[in-house]
Order: C-alpha cells, then structure tokens, then sequence
C-alpha cells in the first residue's frame, strides 16, 4: 500500500511538471499524455493489499486485561484514598492528645477498617484515649487497635 501511494504522489508530481512547462507547442498533447500517465498510475492498484490481520481473539483478550488492570488501579487508589482518612483521623485524634503516632490501618476486603496498629513514645493514658478513641470512632473493638513498642537498644 506504502508503495502504491508512492507511486501516486510521484505520477502527480510528473504531471504537475509537465503542466508548468510554458506554453510551448504541443502543450495540449503534453496535457492529455500526463493524464494518461496519471490514469494509469491510479489503475495500477495492488491486487493483494498487504495489510495487518485482525485476531480479534487477541484484541478482546487484551482489552479485558486492561480493564482488569484499570479495575485493580481503581481499587488500590481507592484504598489508599480510605486508608489516608483513616489516619488523618487517627493524627486529630492522636494530636489531642498530645502523641504523634506512627500508623499503620489494615482494611478489609470491602475497605472497612479490620486492624489499626500505632507505634510511639507517651504516656500510658493518653494511649490507652486514643485506643478507646480510634476504637469508637473506626467501629473496632479495642482489641483490633494494638500499640506496637518500638524500642531500639543503643549500643
């Protein structure tokens, strides 16, 4: 197909050659020989046109690959974007008071919250609030909101 138009381009490119000549004698056969030659040209079209087969077996099972990709991009991000508040909640929470806690929230498979664990420094009853807070305020049991010591030895 590349080829047959390249045929094309160059058979118009003669005849518009030929068709800039200057009124010289003859100019009406140069006209209808161009013509011709341009005819010709165009009626030469490839009988066998080499163009790519479509396996549509192929193309359906890419597109269902790629919505299941999309579909599973949408569900990260829409976990991410829940976990995030989750947390938000927890650092309000947290900030009165007066800790600042690592966190870490797990969410079930219909992103409710399944677990929350919380590491950091503070005193004890200011952690065990904001257990019974995040408790209360995520729907957990005050089992489900663990606080993880985090105590690194120096050496």
């Amino acid at each position: 197909m590349k080829a047959y138009l390249l045929r094309l381009i160059c058979a118009a490119f003669v005849c518009a050659l030929a068709d800039a000549i200057s009124d010289a004698p003859g100019q009406k056969i140069r006209q209808m020989a161009a013509g011709l030659f341009l005819m010709l040209t165009v009626l030469s079209f490839p009988k066998h046109l080499d163009l790519p087969e479509f396996d549509f077996d192929r193309i359906q099972h890419d597109a269902v690959a790629a919505a299941s990709a999309g579909k599973t991009q949408s569900e990260d991000a829409q976990a991410d974007i829940i976990t995030e508040a989750y947390t938000a909640y927890i650092l309000t929470e947290a900030g009165t008071l007066g800790l600042s806690p690592e966190i870490c929230v797990m969410l079930h498979d219909d992103l409710t919250p399944e677990r929350v664990i919380l590491s950091g420094d503070g005193a004890l009853a200011a952690r065990q609030a904001l257990t019974e807070a995040v408790a209360e305020g995520l729907g957990l049991g005050e089992e489900d909101v663990i606080w993880k010591d985090l105590y690194q030895s120096s050496a």
